[in-house]
């Protein structure tokens, strides 16, 4: 039995190169205000991130959602090595810089769930000193 275009024999597992996971974590980020952690919602993301890529490498990735989010471990485990050394040169790869943006977007939604949990009172009383401080900023720079 022959596989298909990026298919292993088995059908069941896609092997992403380099420039694939490029072109996956690029379309990711130009798609990334449609994703959302929304919990008993169905995102169209991962289909449009599928149809997307396939489009572009000719390859049907049946989970994008989860390669990003390897891909993404991954990064942060290197970031985070990377902030314990000091006095060497770090240099990232278009690849890198895309996930760095993509990290972005995620920790924007982490964020938003948590200020969505915090009681009305809390959210009011951050707002009102975010307001205060805003105003002592505009005073200062007068």
């Amino acid at each position: 039995m022959c596989a298909g275009p990026g298919t292993s024999r088995g059908g069941n597992h896609v092997h992403l190169t380099e420039q694939n996971r490029k072109v996956l974590v690029k379309l990711c980020v130009a798609c990334r205000i449609e994703f959302s952690y929304k919990k008993g919602t169905k995102s169209p993301f991962g289909g449009t991130i599928r149809a997307l890529l396939q489009a572009e490498i000719d390859k049907d990735l049946k989970n994008p959602h989860r390669t990003i989010r390897h891909l993404v471990n991954k990064r942060r485990a290197v970031v985070a090595v990377q902030k314990k050394e000091s006095g060497t040169v770090q240099t990232d790869t278009e690849l890198d810089q895309n996930l760095d943006l993509w990290i972005e977007r995620e920790n924007e939604l982490l964020c938003e769930q948590e200020d969505a949990k915090k009681p009305k009172e809390v959210s009011q009383r951050e707002a009102a000193s975010a307001k205060i401080l805003s105003c002592v900023l505009c005073i200062l720079c007068i």
